[in-house]
């Protein structure tokens, strides 16, 4: 009898000495996955070494995101301004151009710098909404507005006349959770893809709400 409860109050010594373990362990399943911050739990003075281990990976780690992340963004910034002076520079040199061929090769020449531009842009705008994620707030924005500004900026000035563009969404505002440039962003990013990939004769932009839900088409 007394072997047993020797072995019961044993046995409860040790849940009760790893329940800051485990504690500590529903704290980070319940983590956002961007949320690289130090662990500041309750723990015995023997587990401190272990927290402190936990914080200077996750610290080492968030050093490590945060350095390709401006990689990223200064990579896409070097590449932009030389495509742009370069594309500025082809346009100058189209009427010199003489013969078929030669306006033929020139406009290969052109469509593929703006293929390459507008790769960079959106290496560029994944960049910033990656960053905005891990510093910025939700707060409460309006889609609509945020749709409307984002096919006003995508839909370029050059688009084919053939081509309708089309704009829907409800009359009064239609409020979301989220980042409004961020969102920007993507929608326009969409359009532009869209544009480029999928449009034939007609596109579609709406915002519709739907069992509650917000969404754009």
């Amino acid at each position: 009898v007394m072997a047993a409860v020797a072995v019961a109050g044993t046995m409860l010594a040790i849940r009760y000495a790893l329940r800051p373990v485990r504690g500590m362990g529903e704290a980070l399943g319940r983590r956002d996955p961007h949320d690289l911050t130090p662990l500041s739990p309750e723990v015995p003075r023997e587990l401190a070494p272990f927290v402190g281990s936990i914080n200077h990976f996750m610290g080492r780690l968030d050093q490590r995101v945060g350095g390709l992340q401006r990689f990223i963004a200064d990579a896409a910034h070097q590449i932009r301004t030389p495509l742009t002076a370069l594309s500025a520079q082809l346009d100058l040199l189209e009427p010199a151009v003489a013969g078929e061929d030669g306006r033929r090769h020139l406009a290969r020449v052109q469509d593929r710098l703006r293929e390459l531009s507008r790769l960079t842009n959106q290496l560029l705008s994944h960049a910033m909404v990656i960053h905005r994620a891990d510093v910025v707030q939700l707060k409460a924005v309006d889609l609509v507005d945020v749709a409307r500004r984002a096919f006003r900026s995508a839909i370029p000035i050059t688009i084919d006349h053939d081509t309708l563009v089309s704009f829907d969404a409800p009359q009064g505002p239609v409020m979301v959770l989220g980042d409004p440039v961020s969102l920007r962003e993507a929608i326009a990013n969409c359009i532009d893809n869209a544009l480029t990939h999928g449009v034939v004769s007609r596109l579609e932009v709406r915002v519709v709400v739907r069992d509650g839900r917000a969404m754009i088409e």
